[in-house]
């Protein structure tokens, strides 16, 4: 998704500071919407591995996750969708997201979720995880939640509407 503070990445950031210095690297990748927040979040991560990708191309998305053990999706919006979210699920991801809106819904047993704007409650659950390895590998294997295509969508649209 494209960097805004909306997006709460800082929370993640702040988070991940208090895990243990090593224990995570942090990526974020798509468009760099405003530079003087990705100033700040490279300012604030301090010895924290932070690495902002930038903008990339669909087809790159499957190279770009395949080191990737967790998605955590800190939004501040209030999501009505979440693409994000379904991608990471679509391979596989594990995913921590806010406790409100769309991503909650479907993250099944292969997410969990946290007070939304809540850095402290973030940390729990990634202190959580580092403790118990077993529990990432947990939710891997966990289902996702209902998955709603544009067709699905349309089609309902349009029964509503006829």
């Amino acid at each position: 998704g494209g960097l805004v503070r909306g997006k709460g990445l800082h929370l993640l950031v702040e988070a991940a500071r208090t895990l243990p210095v090593g224990s995570v690297e942090l990526h974020h990748h798509g468009p760099i919407h405003d530079e003087a927040y990705a100033k700040e979040l490279r300012n604030s991560a301090g010895p924290l591995a932070l690495t902002l990708h930038g903008r990339f191309e669909p087809r790159q998305l499957p190279g770009r996750l395949t080191s990737i053990d967790l998605a955590v999706h800190p939004s501040l919006f209030l999501e009505t969708y979440g693409f994000t979210t379904d991608e990471a699920l679509h391979f596989g991801i594990p995913v921590l997201v806010p406790d409100r809106g769309a991503p909650v819904e479907r993250i099944g047993t292969r997410g969990a979720s946290f007070r939304a704007g809540d850095a402290a409650d973030l940390a729990k659950l990634l202190h959580d995880l580092i403790r118990a390895p077993g529990r990432l590998a947990q939710l891997r294997s966990g289902s996702m939640g209902p998955m709603v295509t544009w067709d699905q969508h349309t089609q309902e649209l349009s029964r509503l509407y006829a």
